[in-house]
């Protein structure tokens, strides 16, 4: 009896022994190990395991590389562009390549980036490409603090300065005074060089910092491809609330004067510069510090077979093209093709086996996997990933629907990408409003849409678990949003005429010969009689009290008094509309963000995510 019962023990363990021999029988000696993952965080040799234990998650690096993204855009040259101008003398023409040059570093780099950083250390790249974009951010603030730029005095305390002007200030050139002075005033070249280089780089970071890199670290090390859409959700509402939370802090910078001096002129003066310096400094430095814990991430949180089985599993239903139609026969054909023997020849390494009922022994021959830290196999995966290059242009080019997204988003960034540079300004101009108030309103209204989208973006994404569903969600959000495009044309503000000004909209002024005013730079400014004139010295002003000019004998009113800015419109409720709509169509776009991420990530060839989410990125900048 007690015979009988080892004798089964024993067979029963032999036969686990001989079942866990075979389930890692295609696997390397030493590869047995390979789901032990090294988590320990740190830089070099520096490592600690402490860390890693409680840290080392892909929450944790999700709002880490969120918060970096968040400061780098909250950089937002646009909502100081106006003052840039004014403080450097840049006109408009070349103010618009600040965004060129951006767009030009990150199409220079995305595609490249894409295709070889996959080999690299993610989370290292990551964070020294946001270190070195903190860092050269905060460069075009070293002009300001190098050679202040101070802004105009209006009163007296010019003399006691020794500026050599009297007690009116900067006003006086204004004035009517018959004279012939010209105050010539060419723009800063160099400013202009390094502010141009500067977002240049600034492109080029974009393409390791907070492109594709984050997204394909979460996708590898994610087992559970179902939850993507959560940490999707997590980056786009951290990132996407950087454009709102931006111009609420930027909308504050647009008051404060740029060299920190309490003054009497108002941010609507065409004189006034705004400090924009201190956004690229805080702004650069946040980038830099938040950056650096993303270095000291381990490079891979599950093993690489773990990776491989997750995507596998990952597999949306769909409708196979021909390619896999014909990739699917062959497999079948090659599982039914008969082997010539039991037992075939074996060339090269091999184990000695049992079969299960301990009744025939065998050898199994061994896979060897080349080691990806060797020097020879690193030199060959450099040059396998450069022939790669066109057959990874060709593979991701051969699948329709990437096409189609890549026609999409072409069309659709070549008019928002250059609508988004001057968005602000024309909403400044076109209704009248401050920049201040521009800012603070859109970004309110940005930050609830961009919530709602995300919300319901990642709502729809979880509901959905096919790739034509995806596309559906495309499609239908697409069309919401373009219903409301014709309605920009009916919420328009009509130009008021500007007495002085020659052209459609100018009214000649009477005082323009009697002062003198064709060598007076402009000031546009709002009379008393709810005129605007081209410069004080068209309402013939004579004399100025801080920041208000008096004695304006052009101006049939009894105050002849007139302040620099434009006079007010009828217009803030169609500025009030077309924020509130343009909100909505951003709240509407956005709840395909995340359906749109995730069809990216799974109608390609898993080993080229990296570069279609570079490719596709590239579309979107040209």
């Amino acid at each position: 009896m007690n015979l009988r019962h080892k004798s089964r023990v024993t067979t029963r363990g032999f036969t686990r022994a001989t079942r866990l021999m075979e389930s890692n029988a295609d696997k390397h000696p030493c590869d047995l190990d390979d789901d032990k993952v090294d988590l320990s965080c740190g830089v070099w040799k520096f490592r600690t395991n402490v860390l890693g234990t409680k840290f080392a998650n892909l929450y944790t690096f999700t709002v880490l590389v969120g918060i970096s993204m968040l400061f780098t855009q909250m950089v937002q040259s646009v909502i100081h562009l106006t003052s840039i101008e004014r403080q450097f003398k840049i006109d408009n023409a070349r103010a618009g390549l600040f965004d060129t040059a951006s767009k030009a570093g990150h199409l220079t780099t995305i595609l490249l980036a894409g295709h070889f950083a996959k080999r690299v250390h993610i989370p290292v790249v990551i964070g020294l490409a946001g270190m070195f974009q903190g860092t050269i951010l905060m460069i075009p603030a070293f002009m300001q603090i190098a050679n202040p730029y101070t802004l105009p005095l209006l009163t007296g305390s010019d003399s006691a300065n020794g500026s050599g002007k009297n007690s009116h200030g900067d006003n006086e050139q204004y004035f009517c005074r018959n004279n012939d002075t010209f105050y010539n005033e060419t723009y800063n070249q160099m400013a202009f060089i390094v502010i141009l280089l500067v977002q240049g780089a600034k492109g080029v970071t974009d393409a390791f910092h907070s492109g594709f890199l984050p997204t394909l670290y979460v996708d590898d090390n994610m087992l559970d491809k179902s939850k993507m859409g959560i940490f999707f959700g997590i980056k786009y509402i951290i990132g996407e609330l950087a454009s709102p939370v931006g111009k609420q802090l930027n909308a504050i910078l647009t008051e404060v004067p740029t060299d920190l001096k309490k003054t009497e002129m108002d941010p609507k003066d065409q004189r006034f510069v705004a400090a924009w310096w201190l956004a690229f400094l805080l702004f650069g430095a946040a980038t830099a510090f938040f950056s650096f814990p993303i270095i000291l991430f381990p490079r891979y949180l599950v093993s690489r077979r773990q990776q491989e089985a997750a995507l596998q599993r990952a597999m949306v239903s769909f409708t196979p093209d021909d390619d896999e139609k014909k990739t699917i026969t062959e497999k079948i054909k090659v599982n039914f093709t008969p082997r010539s023997s039991l037992f075939p020849p074996i060339n090269g390494l091999s184990e000695r086996k049992v079969s299960i009922d301990g009744s025939m022994a065998f050898n199994q021959p061994i896979k060897i996997k080349p080691r990806p830290n060797g020097g020879a196999t690193s030199q060959t995966s450099a040059t396998e990933l450069i022939k790669d290059f066109p057959k990874a242009l060709v593979r991701v080019f051969k699948r329709p629907v990437f096409l189609l997204m890549l026609v999409d988003i072409a069309i659709v960034s070549i008019p928002t990408q250059g609508i988004s540079v001057f968005r602000s300004i024309y909403m400044s101009s076109e209704y009248n409003v401050s920049m201040t108030e521009v800012a603070t309103l859109t970004g309110v209204t940005g930050a609830v849409s961009h919530v709602i989208a995300t919300l319901s973006s990642g709502w729809l994404a979880s509901r959905v678990k096919s790739k034509v569903g995806y596309m559906w969600i495309i499609f239908v959000t697409y069309l919401a949003a373009i219903c409301i495009t014709p309605m920009w044309i009916i919420l328009g503000c009509d130009n008021q005429p500007v007495y002085g000004h020659e052209g459609r909209f100018g009214i000649p002024a009477n005082m323009t010969e009697a002062c003198g005013c064709d060598a007076v730079k402009q000031l546009i400014s709002c009379g008393s009689d709810g005129r605007n004139y081209l410069t004080p010295c068209h309402a013939g002003c004579e004399s100025s009290i801080g920041k208000t000019f008096v004695n304006c004998t052009g101006i049939a009113d009894a105050a002849m008094t007139l302040v620099p800015g434009l006079c007010p419109t009828p217009c803030k409720r169609n500025f009030y509309l077309y924020v509130a709509l343009h909100a909505i169509q951003g709240m509407i776009s956005g709840m395909a963000n995340i359906p749109r991420r995730l069809l990216l990530l799974r109608i390609v060839d898993p080993r080229d995510r990296a570069f279609a989410t570079s490719l596709f990125a590239f579309f979107g900048t040209i």
